[in-house]
């Protein structure tokens, strides 16, 4: 009997029970509700759809709360400005390139003739350390030489054939006073050392040696991006969760097209983000006068004289996600991760073999 007596008076005294008959199914804004009866599952009810519809880029599945997004680069902004440097940082100018490709080039985080390495380090680097590694890159290298800059044994541009003809023309190279035909390539194939010395200094392979030294700011390049990508992605997905990739039709006055966005989950973000809205605009609004009795078109009236913006956080964002940049940038914790300088030395040479191909 104690308990049940303890039951009926827990019920009868809930804090929020009364708000069950109050709220009314009037249209009264989402602040209004708030202010009026605070956060409770009656209030979450009641407000949810009102300010998912009027956020353009929010919609409702069920109880669930999915933002859209037409790219990744909807979240640029939410990574902190910092126009002074990264140093090691992710910023807003380093989040745009790497997620706002607008024109269709690769941005590249160095400029490629500052990873170029000089005469006395090129071998070390790329030579000995990329291209000696892999076999796949050295035949490749070896069949460029072949075909570009070795002659056949004895080849004479003037002597003619036993038909009277002149032999098809080859292109002779000479190397240190000697010319590269199949003899000295066949050398030259059996120690690669060497062969990267006389690529490294000699006039006659400086085209190749261009390209190798291409392919691998190329590879550098591309593994820096790698791990900004990494870092970007990273605090994106811990605060957004996964998104997804879909498509829709899209009428339009020239026809149907293809929409491709991306939807994500963001059910307790919304509520946390909306709430501390709400929560910062009662220093403006005296939420003393969350009182019951007060009727909710003076609740109303009187939010809308002092601060119209807290009735919906909607009227002074269109969007979900400026208000959630805005929350961010008002509490100082816009995106700011840290990110890995030096890129994975086997992103590199993968990188590196790939660019090689497409070059040679």
């Amino acid at each position: 009997m104690r308990n049940l007596i303890k039951k009926i008076l827990k019920e009868e005294y809930d804090p929020f029970e009364w708000t069950k008959d109050l709220i009314p199914s009037g249209n009264y804004s989402p602040g209004t509700i708030y202010f009026a009866f605070g956060d409770n599952e009656e209030v979450r009810k009641y407000i949810l759809e009102s300010i998912v519809k009027s956020f353009g880029d929010l919609k409702l599945n069920g109880d669930k709360v999915i933002m859209e997004t037409d790219s990744w680069c909807d979240f640029a902004d939410l990574f902190y400005d910092d126009r002074r440097g990264s140093d090691g940082y992710i910023n807003q100018y380093l989040a745009k390139q790497i997620l706002c490709d607008d024109d269709g080039d690769w941005w590249e985080p160095y400029h490629g003739s500052d990873l170029i390495p000089n005469k006395r380090e090129w071998k070390d680097t790329i030579w000995d350390d990329l291209v000696l590694k892999n076999e796949k890159v050295i035949t490749e290298i070896l069949n460029y030489i072949k075909k570009n800059y070795v002659s056949k044994v004895g080849y004479n541009p003037n002597q003619l054939d036993v038909f009277g003809e002149l032999p098809e023309k080859q292109n002779v190279v000479e190397i240190k006073g000697r010319v590269l035909d199949e003899n000295y390539f066949y050398e030259l194939k059996e120690d690669l050392d060497i062969l990267g010395d006389l690529i490294n200094e000699e006039e006659e392979f400086l085209e190749l040696k261009r390209e190798l030294s291409w392919a691998y700011a190329d590879a550098y390049n591309t593994a820096a991006r790698d791990e900004i990508w990494k870092s970007v992605k990273g605090v994106i997905e811990r605060t957004f969760g996964g998104g997804v990739w879909k498509q829709k039709e899209v009428k339009k006055m020239d026809g149907t097209v293809n929409r491709h966005y991306m939807e994500w989950g963001v059910t307790d973000l919304f509520w946390s983000t909306v709430l501390s809205y709400f929560d910062d605009c009662g220093y403006n609004y005296d939420i003393s006068n969350r009182v019951e009795g007060k009727s909710l078109d003076e609740i109303e009236e009187e939010i809308d004289n002092c601060c119209s913006q807290c009735l919906n956080p909607a009227w002074d964002y269109n969007y979900f996600l400026s208000l959630y940049g805005e929350r961010l940038r008002e509490n100082g914790d816009e995106f700011n991760p840290r990110y890995q300088e030096w890129p994975d030395d086997d992103n590199i040479e993968k990188y590196f073999v790939e660019s090689v191909m497409d070059r040679i």
